[in-house]
């Protein structure tokens, strides 16, 4: 068993009171936060525990000017030195900037990804309006094709029409010179005496 022996000057009636009211685990937490050994804690009881505690509250810088003011109202910054209070402070202030920069890292990230989204559908709207101009192209090659093929098929018609003509008026002129053929031969005979 330990024995710890703590000389002291005598808290106030409201510190002694605030300590009265702690649990005791609670008081064995504020000692090891304010860095005495564990193994000595765990081994102190009720009376030990309130007796180090009072200890550690009136060993506090600025102990005089302290009872003239009102304890915290959380018990757990109670038995807290400043040297433990300022670097919470300063990780309060660091975790603080530290969200401030995440947060201005992740409006980054969402600027560039819509911006990466923006020229993605100007990407996407060039091509489509290139597959269109494509189509449209293909169209009127189509229809020009189309058109040259009834021009043509026209020609060859007239061509036909033509041919066809020609040789109807040949016909005719054939079967003319056949029929003038005849009636001269006719014509002939009728004249010649008989014989």
């Amino acid at each position: 068993m330990v024995i710890c022996v703590f000389i002291m000057t005598d808290p106030t009636e409201r510190q002694q009171e605030r300590i009265s009211k702690s649990s005791s685990d609670r008081l064995r937490a504020q000692l090891v936060r304010s860095g005495v050994d564990e193994g000595e804690v765990v081994q102190m009881d009720r009376g030990e525990l309130k007796a180090a505690a009072a200890q550690i509250e009136v060993e506090k810088p600025g102990h005089m000017d302290a009872r003239l003011q009102p304890l915290p109202d959380d018990g757990d910054e109670l038995f807290q030195p400043p040297q433990v209070v300022a670097p919470n402070q300063e990780y309060e202030v660091l975790k603080m900037k530290m969200e401030l920069r995440k947060l201005e890292l992740e409006a980054e990230r969402e600027a560039r990804q819509a911006e990466a989204e923006s020229r993605k559908l100007e990407a996407e709207a060039r091509m489509a309006e290139r597959e269109a101009e494509v189509r449209r192209a293909e169209r009127e090659a189509e229809a020009r094709k189309a058109e040259a093929e009834r021009e043509a098929e026209a020609r060859r018609a007239e061509r036909e029409a033509e041919r066809e003509t020609r040789r109807m008026e040949l016909e005719m002129e054939l079967r003319k010179s056949e029929l003038q053929a005849i009636e001269s031969r006719a014509e002939m005979m009728s004249q010649a005496p008989p014989a």
